[in-house]
């Protein structure tokens, strides 16, 4: 009887448990698609903002010594889109690297140049969400960044593998630059030990167009 009552115990004790698991799993899996869908909503919305402001003409750069210095946007402002066809992406950028702003789009790395003036403009991106496929690029590959106050064409000059502790990837550059940035392995199962680095000059640039005095932030 002793025995019939302890298997009976944990039955339910084993019930319970599984109980336990399926409601974590089904929290877990609303958390996943709660946050896909406000992704795709903050995508949607931003690129229709950021539609109404593009430059159409792109010209070779030329004085880089000239940049005029840009106000810092506010954490969490869309500052431009990023265009890479080789590795298939194509997102809206804001500013910042906090887990929010990259849970929603690709990030600025706060005091890094922005887009239009000298220096090393950084950006970061999940391995898993908009940058899971920057792996494929390769030297030479295009990348597109559109701003309101204008369009920048980069060529992929380099890339490398290197330790989170090697900071000097995100270095000011005296001419226009783009640095992405992500974890590596790009497979790894929780948190990656590596970082992955693509490198990349300014080639081209348009003129302001349309978005002359629009905000950078929306």
């Amino acid at each position: 009887m002793l025995q019939g009552e302890a298997m009976k115990a944990a039955g339910n004790g084993a019930r319970f448990i599984e109980r336990v698991l399926f409601l974590a799993a089904f929290v877990a899996f609303g958390y996943v698609g709660l946050a896909a869908l406000d992704r795709f909503a903050f995508q949607r919305i931003e690129s229709a903002q950021l539609a109404r402001f593009v430059p159409t003409t792109v010209a070779p750069t030329r004085d880089r010594a000239s940049r005029g210095r840009q106000p810092a946007p506010a954490a969490g402002d869309v500052i431009g889109r990023l265009t890479i066809p080789a590795a298939g992406i194509d997102a809206v950028v804001a500013e910042g690297v906090d887990s929010r702003t990259l849970r929603r789009a690709i990030g600025h790395i706060p005091n890094t140049a922005l887009p239009g003036a000298s220096g090393n403009v950084a950006l970061a991106g999940h391995r898993d969400t908009f940058f899971h496929d920057l792996e494929k690029l390769h030297l030479n590959d295009s990348i597109r960044l559109v701003t309101p106050a204008g369009t920048y064409d980069y060529a992929v000059e380099d890339i490398r593998i290197v330790e989170p502790t090697q900071t000097d990837v995100l270095a000011p550059d005296p001419s226009p630059s783009l640095t992405l940035v992500t974890c590596y392995p790009f497979d790894y199962i929780g948190t990656a030990p590596l970082r992955y680095i693509i490198r990349a000059s300014e080639i081209a640039r348009s003129a302001v167009g349309a978005a002359s005095g629009a905000p950078a932030g929306h």
